[in-house]
């Protein structure tokens, strides 16, 4: 199952500091291809 999400500019500077973190989480999700991530051209 495929999932989106809008993501701010504070989520990934989280995600690179702790990736235990639920930022991390998501960005670990998005590089194993579960997770797309959406802009405002993609919505």
């Amino acid at each position: 199952m495929h999932y989106y999400a809008v993501i701010d500019t504070n989520v990934l500077v989280s995600a690179m500091l702790k990736i235990q973190s639920v930022p991390g989480q998501i960005a670990s999700e998005a590089l194993l291809g579960d997770l797309m991530f959406a802009n405002k051209r993609s919505i």
